[in-house]
């Protein structure tokens, strides 16, 4: 990882692709899909939040792709990326990626089986410089 937190310079990344989203003036977004060497079923996301033409925040994610065939533990690919995301896979979901229902106040059985599948998504980590806080830079 680089020191501001992105993976640009990372060998087992593959960029799928890059866009930058610039009709939020006078922000913009610079999002880079990558996917991940090893693992085909994870997905990288990285967001560089840009004020002008000055970086000022970035956000690093992972999904983990739950419908991925040949089946896998999900466990051992979310260890794979990290001890943390690892330690939230175990404890939200069970070895095959579908949810912990039970564990879930509020998640039904039927709507256990709606998310239990498609991505799993790890926000890993999100940064914006102080100055920037409380001015509306969001999701939309």
């Amino acid at each position: 990882m680089d020191s501001d937190g992105s993976d640009a310079g990372s060998d087992d990344v593959a960029t799928i692709c890059e866009e930058t989203l610039a009709d939020t003036a006078p922000y913009s977004f610079r999002i880079t899909l990558g996917k991940d060497d090893e693992l085909d079923s994870l997905v990288t996301i990285c967001v560089e939040i840009l004020h002008g033409d000055m970086p000022v925040g970035h956000l690093n994610a992972r999904v983990i792709d739950r419908s991925f065939r040949p089946c896998w533990n999900f466990y051992e690919v979310c260890d794979a990326e990290s001890a943390e995301l690892e330690e939230v896979g175990v404890t939200f979901c069970n070895g095959d990626g579908t949810l912990r229902y039970k564990d879930l106040d509020g998640l039904s059985v039927t709507e256990d089986s709606a998310a239990s599948t498609g991505g799993f998504p790890h926000i890993e980590q999100v940064s914006l410089d102080v100055e920037h806080r409380r001015k509306d830079v969001g999701v939309r």
